[in-house]
């Protein structure tokens, strides 16, 4: 069967090295979801 599905729960906090992994599990056609994806990027006060 396989892996199928994975959850990220954090990105690399390098900048080179973020969404390296996450880029070669979907060309795998491996479905990856990305915890607070939506989120990235803004301000949490």
């Amino acid at each position: 069967a396989g892996i199928s599905r994975v959850v990220v729960g954090l990105r690399h906090p390098l900048k080179h090295l973020r969404g390296k992994a996450i880029r070669a599990l979907r060309s795998q056609g491996i479905l990856v979801d990305v915890l607070g994806e939506e989120l990235q990027g803004k301000s949490l006060e």
